[in-house]
């Protein structure tokens, strides 16, 4: 009896801390030290990213986790320098066609705990030189 108690317990707690965990995609349009401001992302049914218009701003946890997308299958990369890395300065933002660095970002209530910024740069284009 004491055992299906537990066993109950710990299912329950693990479902609350996943409610208050998210994963979704962002548009990062400015970092200023701990504070990151994003659009929001949403996939299509043709799995195209569409963002909000208003942005949003949320703290990141002291130890944030920032990593590079991987190709497909392979483990990303740590960015070095994590959020006062290069990736986050705003001559990077501004130079970019969409408007921002795109990324997932992974929150834990009210902090970012988690951003993986995308490889960058979609398909290459073949040589038709020859």
């Amino acid at each position: 009896m004491l055992r299906k108690c537990v066993f109950a317990f710990v299912v329950v707690a693990f479902s609350v801390g996943m409610l208050w965990a998210d994963t979704f995609p962002a548009l990062i349009t400015k970092v200023d030290g701990n504070k990151v401001t994003f659009k929001k992302g949403m996939k299509g049914e043709d799995k195209k990213v569409t963002y909000d218009d208003k942005t949003m701003t949320m703290t990141a946890a002291k130890n944030v986790e920032i990593m590079k997308k991987g190709k497909k299958g392979a483990e990303g990369k740590a960015v070095d320098g994590g959020l006062s890395s290069a990736i986050f300065s705003a001559e990077i933002i501004g130079k970019s066609k969409m408007g921002g660095v795109p990324a997932v970002i992974t929150t834990e209530g009210d902090s970012i705990t988690k951003i993986t910024v995308g490889g960058g740069g979609g398909k290459k284009k073949k040589d038709n030189s020859n």
